[in-house]
């Protein structure tokens, strides 16, 4: 699991903010959370990966969306685990 730590505008009275974030690449698929902390401190968090491969269809290539679309649901879920645990 990466975690980067930057710091960012903020104060420590600041209420916890988190987004999660999908990114699709040629071999692999990650979901990510960002989170800016109370004190703000700004976190990015790798929530979820899985695999990205192409699927044979009618002679073609093509991109399995039943996978990702599986690993996406995954992926938010864990990132609202991860979320609701700050």
């Amino acid at each position: 699991m990466m975690t980067n730590q930057t710091p960012a505008p903020g104060g420590a009275d600041s209420p916890a903010r988190a987004v999660a974030a999908v990114d699709l690449g040629a071999t692999s698929g990650r979901v990510m959370l960002g989170v800016l902390t109370a004190g703000g401190v700004a976190e990015l968090v790798e929530a979820h990966r899985f695999p990205n491969g192409p699927a044979p269809r009618r002679g073609h290539l093509c991109w399995d969306v039943d996978a990702l679309w599986e690993g996406i649901r995954t992926g938010l879920t864990a990132a609202q685990g991860l979320a609701a645990a700050r």
